[in-house]
């Protein structure tokens, strides 16, 4: 490619990214909101007796680089007489909550480092974030917004950036990468690196001392917040460079130049063409994979401490995309997403007592659509991911920051779809979808609805079922009839006519898993046969296995036994505890013979289990799934007669 063809695609991208950065700089309306907002917190600080702190604007609103979508940052600075951050966060909440002054979703944060409310401004949908006492933020605000009035080159590049960083959702410690604070100190540490530098290093200029006290740690530290204010009266920086340069400048810089495994980013400390070792900053403890990038006052404060392997590999290869395609194409847009990201995250702290029904009942107002949930029990704290349509229902959600779940207090924070894939690698997770559980419900709610209009009648069992009061029912072929038992007597036969034969078992329910086939006793002919029905019972000692004698006739007696949905959502529908229930009965059964003048009868219990809504007819879908009824198969196999399920 010729000189001027290099200079025409130089132009075009200066052109692109100036207009880019002039749409997203209209920011008048969330101007006006902001001052709004302000005047307004600023007056319920005065009724609440704190009028000696004022509220103040941090962040982006005050460092030059918001946009037309960036949050509100306010903080109550000055005198609070001693009262915690947390507790005036409280008064502030409760008053916002009773009183109509145009707030929503009012959200408590207070396990951060800086303790914070975040609000909605309903008028503009503009999200606030407000914090007690953080003086150190509007110290960085300022020395960012100094940067940016020395050469409005810092500017246009931290709002390039920042906008590439959001669009591809690498903006966010929680899901291991940086914040926007962190990249905009990479755009002024780079900026500074370059010959001749773009900025200077102001804190390494002669100014006056300032010196700020912070108890983020724990105790109380005094750091210098002091740098160089009069930026007006310094020469101009002698770099030429256009933003058309300076953007792929900065990918090439971070991707290619800068060492991470040896160098921080330490704009208090740098100059042109040098590099700032991370094992001079002693106030930190680090390691060669970990990245470094010191906040310019808070010195025990690295921005990059929290970025995960996969993060840090993430924020890499888009960077050298990023370059890649502005060196061969030379367009901006295609350094971006094609479409913003459907789907919205949240990841939840937990613990192990919560259950998935238990979080998809907290949330189901809030519009979730899906719900990631570990399978591994070996994490004490685990961690789920919700998953929302859009970004209100996300936020509305997030309200129950810090609320209690059974008896965890959960803490949500916003992730990515690259959150959960990092999760991935480390746990299986199981996907439940809110429509099918909702779905699910209603049906179970209207078919036990239906069946306690249909089941029931007398006969209960005297044990107390723990984990669901299951009512069973025995009503044994007419022609029996059992001994009298001090705890239960079943219902009297109803009469029937003289000669007429006692009824047949039920036939199964067409459709319906058929009960299985009887074991037939094999004719025992010779000594190999023998020997081999001997090895047949010995692995399996049924009593059907076994020969008959001649005049021995089938006893039959009957279980019924109906089902509600009480089942505790953590624990299986049948338990050891039931099958030990169920054993009882049956050893209760095998005092019954069919009739006393022949010898005693092999017992065969038929376990009846209503498998439709219309348990008469036998219409409708089933009540129990093909697992539960597996799982109910395989409790009565151990029983030691042959059990049949109809």
């Amino acid at each position: 490619m010729s000189a001027l063809d290099d200079a025409q695609k130089l132009n075009q991208l200066n052109q692109e990214l100036k207009e880019f950065v002039r749409a997203g700089s209209d920011t008048r309306d969330r101007e006006k909101s902001a001052r709004r907002i302000k005047l307004c917190l600023d007056g319920l600080a005065r009724n609440l007796g704190l009028g000696t702190g004022a509220v103040n604007m941090f962040g982006s609103f005050s460092n030059g680089f918001k946009t037309g979508t960036s949050d509100l940052d306010v903080l109550l600075a000055g005198n609070v007489h001693n009262e915690s951050a947390i507790s005036i966060l409280q008064r502030f909440a409760a008053n916002l909550e009773s009183m109509d002054l145009g707030f929503t979703n009012i959200t408590k944060i207070f396990q951060a480092s800086v303790p914070l409310l975040k609000l909605t401004d309903k008028d503009s949908e503009m999200e606030v974030d407000f914090c007690v006492g953080n003086e150190l933020g509007l110290r960085n605000s300022f020395l960012l917004n100094t940067y940016c009035k020395y050469d409005m080159r810092a500017l246009e590049l931290g709002r390039l950036v920042k906008e590439w960083a959001k669009k591809h959702e690498l903006v966010g410690t929680t899901d291991g990468c940086l914040n926007s604070y962190a990249y905009m100190l990479l755009v002024v540490f780079y900026l500074q690196s370059l010959q001749p530098p773009v900025v200077p290093n102001l804190q390494l200029m002669e100014c006056e001392s300032y010196l700020v006290n912070d108890r983020k740690w724990g105790g109380e530290d005094m750091w210098e917040t002091k740098f160089f204010t009069d930026v007006d009266s310094l020469p101009k920086s002698q770099n030429t460079m256009t933003i058309g340069e300076l953007l792929p400048g900065f990918f090439h810089f971070y991707t290619r130049d800068f060492d991470w495994r040896h160098h921080a980013v330490c704009i208090r400390k740098q100059e042109p063409g040098k590099h700032v070792d991370k094992y001079s900053l002693l106030l930190l403890p680090t390691n060669e994979d970990q990245w470094y990038v010191e906040d310019p006052f808070d010195l025990k404060h690295n921005l990059a401490g929290k970025c995960s392997r996969a993060g840090k590999k993430r924020i890499m290869d888009e960077m050298a995309n990023a370059l890649s395609v502005l060196q061969k194409q030379g367009v901006w847009s295609k350094c971006l997403p094609a479409k913003p990201s459907s789907d919205f995250y949240m990841k939840c702290r937990i613990s192990q007592s919560v259950t998935p029904p238990d979080i998809l009942e907290a949330f189901e107002e809030f519009d979730l659509v899906k719900l990631h949930f570990p399978k591994s029990e070996t994490s004490r704290m685990p961690q789920a991911f919700l998953q929302f349509g859009d970004a209100s229902s996300r936020r509305r959600a997030h309200t129950k920051n810090e609320t209690y779940i059974v008896d965890c207090k959960v803490q949500l924070h916003y992730s990515s779809f690259h959150g959960l894939a990092e999760a991935l690698t480390q746990c299986p997770f199981s996907t439940y979808e809110m429509a099918s559980y909702k779905m699910q419900r209603q049906v179970l709610e209207a078919r036990v609805g239906k069946l306690q209009g249909t089941m029931g009648g007398p006969g209960f069992m005297p044990f107390e079922n723990k984990v669901d009061p299951m009512r069973f029912q025995m009503p044994p072929p007419v022609d029996v009839r059992p001994p009298a038992h001090p705890f239960w007597a079943p219902p009297a036969p109803p009469a029937r006519p003289p000669g007429l034969p006692a009824a047949a078992p039920a036939a199964p329910i067409p459709g319906r898993i058929p009960p299985p086939a009887p074991a037939v006793p094999p004719q025992v002919r010779g000594k190999n046969e023998k020997e081999e029905h001997r090895r047949e019972i010995k692995n399996k000692p049924l009593a059907a296995a076994r020969p008959k004698a001649p005049r021995e006739a089938t006893g039959q007696a009957w279980l019924y036994v109906e089902l509600t949905d009480n089942f505790p959502k953590d624990k299986p529908k049948f338990s050891p505890e039931d099958a030990q229930n169920l054993k009882k009965l049956h050893a209760h059964f095998q005092q019954f013979s069919s009739s006393e003048s022949k010898p005693p009868a092999e017992k065969t219990i038929y376990l009846s289990v209503p498998l439709t809504v219309d348990a008469k007819s036998g219409s409708g879908d089933p009540i129990l799934d093909d697992e539960t009824q597996q799982k109910l198969r395989e409790i009565l196999q151990g029983f030691p007669s042959p059990v049949s399920v109809t």
